[in-house]
């Protein structure tokens, strides 16, 4: 039996955030401070980890050796989301600066 599928989306002011969790694989789409949607290259994700928003919201951030990608969650969905990334990408690594 597969693993279930955790999937979390938040549209506020038009900003997207969005990820899903499925079977081990990460996918996540975000257009926080950037122009347009964008997936998150997961391939080349090096950490992530979760930091407050400026609004009432999470923002799981993804860093890769270009850059990082901040998605936004509802606040609510944290939890859940903290669990299935755990399972997937493995402890978080909060930035060390």
């Amino acid at each position: 039996m597969p693993d279930p599928t955790l999937e979390l989306q938040l549209l506020w002011r038009g900003v997207v955030g969005r990820l899903r969790v499925r079977d081990g694989e990460v996918q996540a789409e975000t257009n926080y401070r950037r122009a347009d949607l964008v997936a998150v290259p997961m391939a080349q994700v090096e950490r992530w980890f979760s930091a407050p928003a400026e609004i009432d919201a999470c923002t799981i951030v993804f860093v890769t050796p270009d850059g990082s990608y901040s998605v936004l969650l509802d606040r609510r969905d944290e939890p859940m989301a903290l669990v299935a990334l755990r399972r997937a990408l493995g402890e978080p690594q909060p930035d060390a600066d």
